[in-house]
């Protein structure tokens, strides 16, 4: 099934106008939110002490996919139009709306349960996404807009044959925070997935008169290889250096694991069968909604989980639900 699908791609079964097509992106990002879903469950619920330590991982693996397509994006976008006003309006509106809705309901719902208070001064800079101190995983949207300002530094000052050297730069300069500055800590586990996503966009080219000249067996391997690589990174640094948790080796090992683990993705990502593809679009499609109103559910009010699974699940049905409505009414009136 593996060797079918690479040799589709091979032959021009995935979009060949550009390397990641409209549809994978999308189906990509359904995953990435079931898998940041997914690794907030131990927090939630009692589970086998080895079922938590597997599932916790595919958090910043979820993200990992988020930052690359964000940078791919990105980058696609400032090269059809480097109006840098336009670009940070769209950005703006795609996050701000549901950003201040949750972190309202966040605070409101925080105080009543928890009987935590909020200054108005805390309340504009969450909701802004300049700080993470209502919804913690917030941290994300930060990281976001220091991507987006790097995006638009190197779309405006740095010459295209000298872009990928930026790229680098950009993942160092991210790996040296993390590492220095306690709010960014986060931000290793994923030093390099949206330098990584901004170089595909800017050899994308290149990348698919690649993938087309390539053989079916060529592929294949390809294919095997980042896997198997993947796999004895995953295994070395969680059995054979026990899960490292300073930040310098920590971010290192697992910001190459997560940014290995994308590529692995996009090679699978044609083998689901129809009906799951059509999941993860839709969730795709609501895939920020979700990530912010089921964070309500895992930092602020844990306790109402009741420890339960089934608890969890319905926390999962209920955040598409909201993030359901919140998209349609965002797209009515936005």
């Amino acid at each position: 099934m593996i060797e079918n699908y690479l040799y589709d791609v091979k032959r021009g079964g995935q979009d060949r106008d550009t390397f990641l097509s409209k549809k994978m992106t999308i189906q990509l990002k359904g995953i990435a939110t079931l898998m940041v879903f997914a690794s907030h469950i131990p927090q939630v619920a009692n589970l086998p002490t080895g079922v938590a330590n597997l599932l916790a991982p595919m958090g910043y693996h979820g993200v990992a996919i988020f930052l690359f397509l964000s940078g791919y994006g990105c980058y696609i976008s400032l090269e059809k139009n480097r109006n840098i006003v336009k670009f940070v309006k769209k950005r703006a509106r795609a996050i701000l709306p549901s950003l201040i809705v949750v972190t309202v309901i966040a605070a409101i719902v925080n105080y009543i349960v928890n009987g935590i208070s909020y200054s108005p001064l805390e309340l504009i800079l969450n909701s802004l996404g300049l700080s993470h101190g209502i919804l913690q995983l917030t941290w994300y949207i930060e990281f976001q807009y220091f991507c987006y300002m790097a995006s638009c530094v190197i779309s405006k000052c740095i010459k295209c044959e000298h872009r990928a050297i930026s790229f680098v730069a950009l993942a160092i300069v991210i790996y040296i925070l993390s590492v220095t500055v306690h709010g960014a800590n986060l931000w290793g586990l994923n030093y390099a997935s949206y330098s990584i996503g901004m170089c595909v966009a800017l050899y994308r080219k290149r990348i698919l008169k690649f993938v087309n000249s390539c053989s079916r067996c060529k592929m294949l391997c390809i294919f095997t290889g980042l896997l198997f690589l993947w796999i004895g990174l995953f295994g070395a640094t969680y059995f054979f250096w026990h899960n490292p948790t300073e930040s310098v080796p920590r971010n290192i090992l697992k910001g190459t694991i997560s940014a290995v683990f994308v590529f692995v993705l996009c090679s699978m990502i044609g083998l689901v069968n129809p009906k799951t593809c059509r999941l993860l679009e839709y969730i795709g499609t609501i895939a920020y909604e979700v990530y912010l109103i089921h964070g309500i559910f895992v930092f602020v009010i844990p306790t109402v989980l009741n420890n339960s699974l089934f608890c969890v699940t319905l926390m999962l049905l209920f955040s598409v639900f909201m993030a359901s409505i919140t998209k349609r009414v965002e797209s009515r009136f936005l």
